[in-house]
C-alpha cells in the first residue's frame, strides 16, 4: 500500500468492520473461557485431556485475535478522528495490516474450529 500511494476514505467502514469483528470474537473468547474452567474444575471431565489442550489452545488463539482487535479499532478509530478527507498513506497501510491480521487470525480460529469438531467427533 505504501508502495502503491493507497490512501482511504473510507476509514469508517473499517471502524465499523473491525468493531464489529471484535466484538464477535471476544464474545467468542468468553465462551472459550467458560469452557476453559468448566473442563478445568468438573469432576466429570478430568479425563478429557486432548479436549482441555484444544479448549485452552483456541481460547489463548482467540484471546490474542481480540487483542489484534482492539489495536485494529483503536487505530482505524484514531484515524476517523484526526483525518481530513483521506487517511495518509502510511496510515493506511497500518490500517490494512491490522485489518488483514485480524481477518486471518478470525479465519484460522474458524479452521481450528471446525477440524477440531471433525477430529474429536471420531
Amino acid at each position: 500500500m505504501i508502495w502503491q500511494h493507497v490512501s482511504t476514505i473510507a476509514v469508517g467502514a473499517v471502524l465499523t468492520a473491525t468493531s464489529i469483528i471484535t466484538g464477535l470474537t471476544f464474545t467468542m473468547a468468553m465462551r472459550f473461557w467458560e469452557k476453559r474452567v468448566d473442563i478445568t474444575t468438573a469432576p466429570q471431565t478430568a479425563g478429557y485431556l486432548e479436549r482441555k489442550t484444544l479448549v485452552d489452545g483456541l481460547g489463548t488463539h482467540l484471546i490474542w485475535t481480540v487483542l489484534v482487535g482492539v489495536a485494529s479499532t483503536a487505530w482505524s478509530a484514531f484515524g476517523a478522528l484526526v483525518s481530513g478527507p483521506n487517511l495518509a498513506v502510511w496510515a493506511t497501510a497500518v490500517c490494512a495490516t491490522l485489518l488483514s491480521y485480524q481477518l486471518l487470525m478470525v479465519a484460522e480460529a474458524l479452521l481450528k474450529l471446525y477440524t477440531s469438531s471433525i477430529e474429536l467427533g471420531q
